[in-house]
């Protein structure tokens, strides 16, 4: 098994010109289908997450979290927390995510291509989700999502402004320029999953104003979740071939680190360049996520 030292390495390897953040996206998608064929050597142990405290910390002390997770997310693409959110407010938001899936608020999860819904032959997506601000959800009770949202959403900018003061070789300049509404998502058990992908292919449809979806968060509501419920969130941590084709991409002996979906983990990651998946999960599983764009 591959030390986290290695992970830094795959880190910065998927941070440089030869990277997917740079591949154009029919480049993305050989990877993403010759991932099919190409299975991980083997699971690193998910990285000891940084302790947050989203509900009630010190300027300060944000400011130097704020800093490390941003550091992280630079060194290997990805970061693990917990957020201190109270049991109060998760047990809230997913009590509410589970209400507007028995009123059959939630739709099946689509597709996008260039901002648009479409079909991905090939790939497959078994979760149901909204909006946080969906009219048809105007009616409904959500005031633990709110409140989520009031701390997720001001949190993940400070992530995007300070990784925008860091120098990462040779990546290019990103800015913080907006980010979406939150979406719930709920994996309804049964095995339900989310093949691998990426979520910024193409750039979003956004030419002009930005680089599309440049940075991911989701945050999990699942209390007493069990190994054997599945579910979890898989890392591809895929390293470029250094050949004269430096846009191909080598997945023979890839690693891959699994983040489980326990309540009040957080993760943040790279959406242009980090592949990922959702391992089948047995039981109901919730989760919010907020994307943020980010240009020059």
């Amino acid at each position: 098994m591959k030390s986290m030292a290695a992970i830094s390495e795959v880190g910065s390897l998927l941070r440089s010109r030869a990277s997917l953040g740079s591949c154009p996206s029919n480049s993305k998608r050989f990877v993403l289908e010759a991932l099919a064929r190409h299975q991980p050597v083997s699971i690193l142990a998910t990285p000891r997450p940084v302790h947050l405290h989203l509900q009630g910390s010190n300027a300060q002390m944000k400011k130097k979290q704020i800093g490390l997770v941003a550091r992280t997310l630079a060194q290997q693409g990805f970061c693990v927390c917990r957020g201190g959110i109270s049991m109060t407010v998760r047990a809230l938001a997913a009590n509410e995510v589970g209400n507007l899936r028995r009123q059959r608020k939630l739709r099946a999860g689509k597709f996008t291509e260039g901002g648009h819904p479409t079909n991905q032959h090939g790939l497959f997506r078994e979760d149901q989700v909204s909006w946080l601000e969906d009219h048809d959800l105007s009616a409904c009770r959500v005031s633990g999502l709110d409140t989520l949202d009031g701390l997720l959403a001001p949190f993940g900018r400070a992530v995007v402004d300070e990784f925008s003061s860091l120098t990462v070789d040779d990546e290019r300049p990103m800015f913080y320029t907006g980010c979406t509404d939150m979406m719930l998502a709920c994996y309804p058990g049964g095995g339900a999953a989310y093949g691998p992908h990426i979520d910024n292919l193409d750039g979003d449809g956004r030419d002009g104003i930005d680089f599309g979806r440049c940075f991911t968060l989701v945050y999990y509501l699942n209390a007493a979740w069990h190994p054997e419920q599945g579910g979890a969130l898989r890392l591809h941590l895929l390293e470029p071939v250094a050949t004269a084709s430096p846009r191909k991409v080598d997945l023979r002996g890839h690693v891959a680190v699994d983040v489980m979906p326990h309540s009040d983990t957080l993760v943040v990651f790279r959406a242009d360049t980090m592949v990922h998946e959702v391992r089948p999960a047995h039981a109901q599983r919730f989760a919010v996520t907020i994307w943020f764009y980010a240009g020059s």
